[in-house]
């Protein structure tokens, strides 16, 4: 990262995504992709000590209303209507959101900002 950071703006900001299953795996069998996930909110706060005066921000997803979930939709859609505490599936537009606004605040950085309608809490 240290050989391309010269061709970053110094008010510019990156911003890393990672999934909920970070910190709240989603059953057995998934400790490659918690691994994996987990590993990202620390890279991020390591670059954001970096890169500074770059701005890092890792956005942490809950579920996600994708082509990829389209498979269990119906029943997925049913749990999180009674589970989570947004009582929805997030969309890609509540996604969006969160990283526009990490990339466009001048304060924001090396945090996770959390998307995920209450997952961590369910």
């Amino acid at each position: 990262m240290q050989a391309a950071s010269h061709r970053l703006s110094p008010t510019g900001s990156i911003v890393m995504m990672c999934g909920a299953a970070a910190v709240r795996p989603p059953a057995m069998g998934f400790s490659l992709l918690a691994a994996e996930g987990a590993s990202i909110p620390g890279f991020g706060k390591a670059l954001a000590r970096e890169l500074s005066p770059v701005r890092v921000t890792v956005v942490m997803a809950g579920l996600v209303d994708t082509p990829i979930n389209s498979a269990r939709r119906e029943q997925s859609a049913k749990w999180a209507e009674t589970s989570l505490p947004a009582r929805r599936f997030g969309q890609p537009e509540d996604l969006a959101d969160a990283i526009i606004f990490a990339m466009r605040n001048p304060y924001t950085t090396g945090g996770i900002l959390v998307v995920d309608g209450g997952l961590l809490i369910a």
